[in-house]
């Protein structure tokens, strides 16, 4: 029970985006690809920080805090790019929805591996924190990140 904090709040948050949606210009096609994008994004960004680490040869928090995140953002933004350049997204809303969906895959799966890997603790603040603090910000910052380059700024 205490595992499911750290992954419905990201989950439910996307759900009511895209029910929330007025206009409905999202496909659901898009946003399964979004998801999935997501889900590979992790992947890939676990090998290419693998390999980064290597390369930069810092300690762990360093490298968490200023090498990891832009291999991350960058490997997230593929899809979108791709949509928007495709002309598959033509409004914020829409940007900010497939962005969240990105987000949202990557959450998800980063969580899956922490809950395999720590799966022996049962502190419930720490997914808590994980669901609502980080896979959030993968979903939020992925979304930002979405309509800044829709916006072409």
């Amino acid at each position: 029970m205490a595992y499911a904090f750290s992954l419905l709040p990201v989950t439910v948050f996307l759900v009511g985006l895209y029910l929330f949606d007025n206009f409905k210009l999202v496909r659901k096609s898009l946003l399964a690809l979004s998801l999935i994008w997501g889900i590979v994004s992790a992947v890939l960004a676990y090998f290419t920080n693998s390999g980064l680490s290597e390369i930069y040869n810092q300690d762990l928090s360093t490298f968490s805090k200023y090498v990891a995140p832009f291999s991350e953002e960058l490997l997230k933004a593929m899809v979108i790019i791709g949509m928007i350049s495709m002309r598959k997204i033509g409004f914020t809303v829409d940007a900010v929805i497939y962005g969240f969906a990105v987000g949202t895959g990557f959450a998800l799966s980063e969580n899956l591996v922490y809950l395999y890997q720590l799966s022996e603790i049962h502190n419930l603040t720490i997914w808590i924190v994980r669901g609502f603090g980080t896979a959030l910000m993968h979903g939020g910052a992925t979304a930002i990140m979405a309509t800044i380059f829709l916006m072409g700024v």
